[in-house]
């Protein structure tokens, strides 16, 4: 049974307001909902693995950068600040730093024309769309791998 049928099964059966026995049919809707949660935390395990992976490469990055000595604190606190904020905000930093270097390579040239600098902006919906396609792409090549 699937899991929309399996809740309405389940939630008009209480809804009645009187105490029944359980029929062939509660039983396999409360099954469908079991199965499904356990579908979920399967998912659920599954993109923990990647978080984790990527956890630890960012950590040793930032080792190597020197910016975070210490194996405390300061990284841990970075990497929960920048979970704790909406993703279009990383996705905006992303936009900002890309203008900036194309801003930095057209000006780096002679004779720089306003429409060269204009034309450094980047859209932030084809960007966004741009950077969510990677991010499935990674993880289908990942899940591939598996």
């Amino acid at each position: 049974m699937e899991i929309t049928k399996s809740i309405q099964r389940i939630a008009w059966r209480f809804s009645q307001g009187k105490s029944f026995a359980p029929n062939e049919n509660d039983t396999d809707a409360l099954n469908g909902i079991i199965e499904f949660y356990n579908q979920q935390q399967e998912q659920i395990s599954f993109s923990q693995e990647p978080f984790a992976k990527m956890y630890l490469y960012l950590y040793r990055e930032m080792i190597l950068k020197k910016q975070f000595e210490d194996f405390n604190i300061p990284l841990r606190k970075a990497l929960v600040d920048a979970l704790s904020v909406p993703i279009d905000f990383h996705i905006g930093n992303i936009k900002s730093e890309m203008e900036t270097v194309r801003i930095g390579n057209v000006t780096a040239k002679e004779n720089v024309k306003t429409e060269d600098i204009l034309a450094a902006h980047i859209d932030q919906s084809k960007l966004t769309k741009f950077l969510i396609n990677q991010i499935n792409q990674i993880l289908t090549e990942y899940e591939q791998t598996q």
